[in-house]
């Protein structure tokens, strides 16, 4: 079995736009054959790196900080109503 998917760079954008962006994306009712996904980058990480700070005792921060940010954007792979509010 082949699966296929489209993945677009977030580049440039913030965490909150892309995670809106692909959310958008993933909410467009048409019917895709492939999935459709970001290659987060900076979006995912800048959070994370802020947290940590390039300190030792800042380590389980910001793991913590990147296991939120991948569950958000995991979430966001799935569409949602659009009443709901996307947590960032």
């Amino acid at each position: 079995m082949v699966h296929t998917g489209v993945t677009f760079l977030s580049g440039g954008q913030s965490e909150e736009e892309a995670t809106i962006h692909l959310n958008a994306i993933n909410k467009d009712p048409r019917v895709k054959p492939w999935a459709l996904t970001f290659s987060f980058g900076r979006a995912l990480q800048a959070s994370v790196l802020a947290a940590w700070g390039g300190k030792t005792e800042n380590l389980k921060t910001a793991q913590d900080e990147l296991l939120k940010r991948s569950k958000v954007k995991h979430a966001r792979t799935i569409p949602v109503a659009a009443n709901v509010t996307l947590a960032v």
